[in-house]
């Protein structure tokens, strides 16, 4: 399970998806947040719409991959923890690869990059942050893989 140090308020965000994508991570961008513990996955949700973005949801491996082939053209972004039931992430990372090879991918972890390089090919993912992260650290590397 993971964890999220959060500073502060975030207000509740929306997960509508917009009618266009954009090719750089700015307001109006989608993210889709994939997270099996549903109180990270909501605060998290708040906290990426703070900053201006779209969300989807997805709480395991294969919800990820049906959100993700449902809404494909929409999704600029994907915040996928690494440990999540069904669906391993690295055959999500594969799936989502193959529909849309640019797409933005972040892994987040409460284990370290050393522990997760051993069972995932981190050369397929655009980032990684570890778990607990705050507000300050997820927005720069959303703004650091958006440059990628």
């Amino acid at each position: 399970m993971g964890r999220l140090n959060v500073p502060g308020e975030s207000s509740r965000g929306s997960a509508d998806m917009p009618s266009s994508s954009s090719s750089t991570m700015t307001s109006g961008t989608t993210v889709l947040i994939v997270e099996d513990d549903e109180f990270v996955r909501e605060v998290l949700a708040d906290i990426v719409t703070s900053f201006g973005f779209t969300v989807a949801l997805a709480a395991d491996g294969a919800d990820a991959i049906e959100v993700y082939e449902r809404a494909a053209d929409d999704i600029d972004c994907v915040i996928l923890d690494y440990d999540i039931p069904g669906t391993h992430s690295s055959r999500v990372v594969s799936h989502i690869r193959g529909v849309n090879s640019s797409v933005k991918i972040l892994l987040s972890s409460g284990y370290s990059e050393t522990h997760v390089a051993g069972s995932f090919p981190l050369e397929s993912v655009d980032g990684f942050i570890p778990k607990p992260y705050n507000t300050i650290m997820l927005k720069s590397e959303l703004e650091r893989i958006s440059t990628v």
